[in-house]
């Protein structure tokens, strides 16, 4: 809800500096729980690894086996997820922002809506 809520400092820029709305602050807090959660996934399959030493061969084994390699950071991987998990959000809003301003531009399609 907060990443397709409408930032008027991409519209102003001065107004990024000041944050007056408090989207970086809340976003900021969002990104520390989301991390959070992720850490907590991570150490389960870390815990679960060593245990039995299976392997599932999804995206999150494939990324541990680069930190196991000193190819990935853990702070790397945990970006790399919030990435993965917000770009379907992110595209989503997007699109509907975008089609929402395309029938306030065209009332006659709106109409046909």
């Amino acid at each position: 809800e907060e990443i397709g809520r409408p930032n008027y400092a991409d519209y102003f820029p001065i107004l990024g500096y000041f944050d007056p709305f408090g989207i970086r602050r809340r976003l900021a807090a969002y990104f520390d729980k989301l991390v959070a959660v992720f850490q907590d996934i991570i150490r389960q399959r870390l815990k679960a690894r060593s245990e039995n030493s299976s392997v599932t061969n999804d995206i999150l084994d494939t990324l541990l086996n680069l930190y196991q390699e000193n190819e990935l950071s853990m702070d790397e991987i945990n970006h790399l997820l919030v990435d993965i998990f917000d770009a379907g959000t992110d595209t989503t809003a997007s699109t509907l922002e975008w089609a929402m301003a395309e029938l306030v531009k065209n009332p006659e399609m709106m109409a046909k809506a």
